[in-house]
């Protein structure tokens, strides 16, 4: 049976972009993605809440959304969910969700000539 991992997010940076280079010469890049949602009360009144997704890009995707991304940017990311558990050194075990990227977008909202919003995407990179 086949099966997809395969996550899609439109959102905005939470913060600037922390570049590294691994000892192995691979380029690293890990950013956060704020996405919102309404969630229902205790009280039954529909309340904003934000969720924040750590975004980690590899090679030249690394260096490109190091070079182009910033705090605040709207973004469209396409990726893989990839989950990881660790120990920490007093032996707690805990467990994180990443999304590998695999092609980014900034998003760019204009109006049209009749003064409706649209949104266009600029293809930062795509990974092939």
């Amino acid at each position: 049976m086949k099966t997809l991992n395969r996550v899609a997010l439109i959102g905005n940076l939470s913060g600037d972009v922390e570049f590294s280079q691994l000892k192995s010469d691979v380029k690293l890049s890990v950013f956060h993605v704020v996405t919102n949602r309404n969630v229902k009360g205790d009280d039954g009144i529909l309340v904003d809440h934000a969720d924040f997704h750590r975004i980690k890009a590899w090679g030249n995707l690394a260096e490109i959304s190091h070079k182009y991304l910033a705090k605040g940017l709207p973004v469209y990311i396409e990726g893989k969910l990839v989950n990881n558990n660790f120990e920490t050194e007093d032996g707690k075990k805990l467990y994180r969700n990443d999304i590998h990227l695999d092609n980014l977008y900034i998003l760019k909202w204009k109006k049209d000539k009749s003064g409706v919003d649209k949104i266009e995407l600029e293809d930062v990179a795509s990974k092939k």
